[in-house]
């Protein structure tokens, strides 16, 4: 997949410009008491909140002292967070980056004491982008994203390596020895990208095929093309099953491979028929939910119509949507009878 930022992406950049704007007020500041202010409204601690200044634990998620820790904010604000803007919408992204980052200086205020650093300062966009890095890593899971189209990561590594860091930086910190990082307020925006992903995320339909329906919620034209069948076999019955199409039964093999997209399937085979295709999968191992049974694959002439639709009558879809080439793109949804569907094909704007 890669990152195509669309003009409407606001958020990201906004939070960039905030996060420069006061950084360059307090290094230059224009007139004297800036710092004094800055360091008084945009710093998270226990002393400000013992002074009822709360709105800190908001504030300091746009503050930045060095440059180093601006870098590093702005370097994955502009790279895992356009790419999730990208996905959830502006509107959505504001309220994930907001509600993580509050939590986790809370979450900092709060353990500061027990790791012997009772008036530990917090400030900095590294607390909500842990956030980021999480559910970024639970849409993509060990998937390649390209950046830009030029630069590959994997956001599973990034969240890991992370979280990894925080784990072992909060013990030495009570010895003084550690970086004045915020661990506590990394994990706390960790556990709410745990939550928020599996609790809304990944229930709600993906910005880049929801379009703008009207208060009827009318339903808009779709054509199915084909129809096939998705066989989920696990371990040696994947192997075995597709000896026993090819050579028993006669099928011919289209195409079989590691699917580069689609997250839920480790490896695949398609078979063509004169009525559609049967293809066997094998599910990765978080996938137990989408795969119990075999899956109908439809092929519609407007996905993103198609999509509008399923959102109008309120159907859950239970993954993000996955592109598999520019202007076509795959999705998951349960049916009003309980089933999981996997519905695709070309999507634009209506």
């Amino acid at each position: 997949m890669s990152a195509k930022t669309k003009m409407t992406d606001l958020a990201v950049p906004l939070i960039v410009l905030i996060n420069v704007g006061l950084y360059y007020l307090w290094n230059y500041p224009p007139w004297p008491g800036t710092q004094g202010f800055l360091a008084e409204h945009f710093v998270a601690s226990r002393n400000h909140i013992k002074d009822y200044q709360v709105w800190t634990l908001v504030t300091s998620l746009f503050f930045h002292r060095d440059i180093v820790h601006l870098f590093i904010s702005t370097l994955g604000l502009v790279s895992i967070g356009l790419l999730l803007e990208d996905l959830v919408g502006s509107k959505q992204f504001t309220e994930f980056f907001l509600l993580s980052g509050l939590v986790g200086s809370m979450n900092h205020v709060m353990i500061s004491p027990v790791v012997n650093l009772p008036d530990a300062e917090i400030y900095g966009s590294t607390a909500p982008l842990t956030g980021v890095m999480v559910v970024a890593a639970l849409i993509f899971r060990n998937k390649t994203v390209w950046l830009f189209k030029v630069i590959p990561i994997r956001p599973a590594y990034g969240a890991g390596l992370f979280m990894a860091l925080d784990l072992l930086g909060m013990p030495l910190s009570s010895e003084d020895v550690g970086s004045p990082i915020g661990h506590g307020a990394h994990i706390g925006a960790a556990l709410v990208g745990l939550v928020y992903y599996h609790k809304i995320l990944r229930h709600r339909v993906w910005r880049n095929l929801r379009s703008e329906t009207d208060n009827e919620k009318r339903l808009y034209e779709v054509n199915v093309a084909k129809a096939g069948w998705m066989i989920p076999c696990r371990g040696e019955e994947y192997d075995d099953m597709v000896v026993f199409l090819r050579d028993v039964l006669g099928m011919k093999v289209a195409i079989q491979g590691r699917p580069e997209i689609d997250n839920k399937v480790s490896k695949y085979t398609k078979f063509n028929t004169p009525n559609g295709i049967v293809e066997l999968v094998e599910p990765d191992r978080f996938s137990g939910d989408i795969f119990p049974n075999p899956t109908l694959a439809i092929t519609v002439d407007n996905l993103t119509a198609a999509v509008a639709n399923l959102d109008a009558r309120n159907v859950k879809f239970v993954a993000p949507i996955f592109h598999k080439h520019e202007g076509w793109a795959l999705i998951y949804f349960k049916a009003p009878d309980g089933r999981v569907y996997q519905i695709q094909g070309p999507y634009a704007n209506i």
